[in-house]
C-alpha cells in the first residue's frame, strides 16, 4: 500500500508542478526541470524534494496516472507538453535571438512562411498590373485614329491607376 501511496503522490505533485510551470514558466525556468520536460521517461525518472517528487519508471506513472486522473497518462503527458512549450516561449523571451532552441526556429519558420506568402500575393498583384498594362499600351498603339492630345489623356489616366496599383500592392498606402 505504501508504494501505491507514493506512486499516486508522484502523479498529483507532478501535475501541480506542470500546472505552475504553465501559469509561471519563469520560475521554472531550471535546467533539471527542462531535462525532465523533454520526454515521458525523463519525466518519470524525474525527483526533486523540494517538490515531493519521487523517481520511478514509465510504466509506474502510466499506471498511476491512469488511476488518480479522469484521462489518465494522456491528461499528464498533456501538462508535458505544454509546460514544456511554455518554458521555451520563456527562454526565447528572455535570450537573444542567437539561442539555438527548437522554439527560436519554429518561431522563425513561421515568420518566414508568412513573409513568402506576402511575397507571392505581391508577384501575382504586380504579374497582374504588368498585363493589364500591356494590353493598354497595345491598345494604345493600335488606334490609329488618336490625336496626340487623347493619347496624352489616356496616358496620363492609365499612369495614375498603375501607381495607385502599385502603391496599394507595395503597401505604400
Amino acid at each position: 500500500m505504501k508504494i501505491l501511496q507514493k506512486n499516486q503522490d508522484k502523479v498529483a505533485n507532478t501535475k501541480r508542478l506542470l500546472i505552475n510551470i504553465i501559469n509561471e514558466p519563469e520560475k521554472y525556468n531550471i535546467p533539471e526541470i527542462q531535462n525532465a520536460l523533454s520526454n515521458q521517461r525523463k519525466l518519470a525518472a524525474f525527483t526533486n524534494t523540494e517538490y515531493a517528487i519521487t523517481s520511478c519508471t514509465l510504466n509506474t506513472l502510466k499506471s498511476a496516472a491512469e488511476y488518480c486522473l479522469s484521462r489518465g497518462f494522456i491528461e499528464l503527458d498533456e501538462l508535458r507538453q505544454n509546460a514544456k512549450a511554455s518554458l521555451e516561449k520563456e527562454i526565447i523571451k528572455d535570450s537573444n535571438p542567437n539561442h539555438n532552441t527548437k522554439a527560436y526556429f519554429k518561431e522563425r519558420l513561421k515568420n518566414a512562411e508568412i513573409e513568402l506568402d506576402k511575397s507571392k500575393h505581391t508577384i501575382i498583384s504586380l504579374t497582374t498590373i504588368i498585363g493589364e498594362m500591356s494590353l493598354e499600351l497595345a491598345r494604345m498603339a493600335n488606334s490609329n485614329n488618336m490625336t496626340n492630345e487623347a493619347r496624352q489623356a489616356i496616358y496620363q489616366d492609365l499612369n495614375n491607376k498603375l501607381q495607385h496599383k502599385l502603391s496599394f500592392t507595395l503597401g505604400s498606402k
